[in-house]
């Protein structure tokens, strides 16, 4: 039986009243267990290529600025398009599978959700989807791993998350033994 792992990250504010940016996007990236050690040890030899180092994270705002760790880009465009032609590479041989969840903050506004709202509907989302997937690739279990925020904001997750675990779920038609089979942990890291 094959195991997915899904690890999940937000781009933006969840706040609609924000301006900063009008659209809140949560991503999800599944990975085969199997083949995650491949991406991980792939990724690494472009970070150590780039800056003799592993610990860097490959932020797109931190990126598309050149902001931080990413600022060795800043004056040196071919260094950059030599950076970007291997993170294109790497991307392009592994395989995985994304899920975006987009929200525009605009029409949040207007139906009067608030920040919590907003996590909570995202949440349920992408739960769901990773989880109608997980059903039709068949015989396999999922495990999901979250970039922790806050402890509020952790707390939503995993009360959308035990949502699909329990009798009440009414988006799938699948009895949630069988999603309690299949999906077997979360976690905050």
């Amino acid at each position: 039986m094959k195991t997915f792992e899904l690890f999940i990250d937000e781009l933006g504010i969840s706040n609609p009243s924000t301006v900063q940016s009008e659209v809140y996007v949560l991503c999800g990236c599944v990975i085969d267990k199997t083949d995650k050690e491949d991406l991980r040890i792939k990724a690494d030899q472009i970070k150590f290529k780039f800056w003799n180092k592993t610990d860097i994270v490959f932020h797109s705002k931190e990126l598309g600025n050149d902001e931080n760790d990413f600022a060795i880009f800043k004056d040196n465009l071919e260094k950059k398009q030599d950076f970007l032609k291997d993170l294109y590479a790497l991307l392009g041989s592994s395989n995985f599978s994304i899920f975006i969840i987009i929200l525009d903050k605009t029409i949040a506004r207007q139906k009067g959700w608030n920040s919590t709202k907003v996590i909570k509907e995202t949440a349920r989302k992408l739960f769901y989807h990773f989880i109608v997937w997980l059903l039709g690739m068949g015989r396999s279990r999922g495990k999901i791993c979250i970039e922790s925020a806050t402890a509020e904001k952790d707390a939503y997750y995993l009360k959308e998350f035990s949502y699909f675990l329990s009798p009440g779920a009414k988006e799938l038609a699948v009895d949630y033994k069988i999603i309690r089979d299949i999906v077997t942990s979360i976690a905050f890291v």
